[in-house]
């Protein structure tokens, strides 16, 4: 039930993140038309991968631990 590779994505609705972590924990996630990837070592460092169907783009969110208020 650990969350700690979840740090860096508190921006995240924690029901998305939850649904990730029972059923897609390293894989390639479809979520409204996009490809999600959620690697361990980018939220380690506060990152989410995104792919969507018009290239491939980084969405960088807070540090670990440091969720902007």
């Amino acid at each position: 039930m650990s969350g700690s590779n979840f740090k860096g994505a508190s921006l995240l609705a924690p029901k998305v993140l939850r649904w990730m972590r029972e059923h897609h924990p390293d894989g390639w996630v479809a979520i409204n038309g996009q490809n999600v990837s959620i690697c361990r070592g980018l939220l380690k460092r506060g990152q989410v991968e995104m792919r969507g169907p018009s290239g491939h783009r980084e969405v960088r969110l807070t540090p670990e631990g440091r969720a902007s208020r």
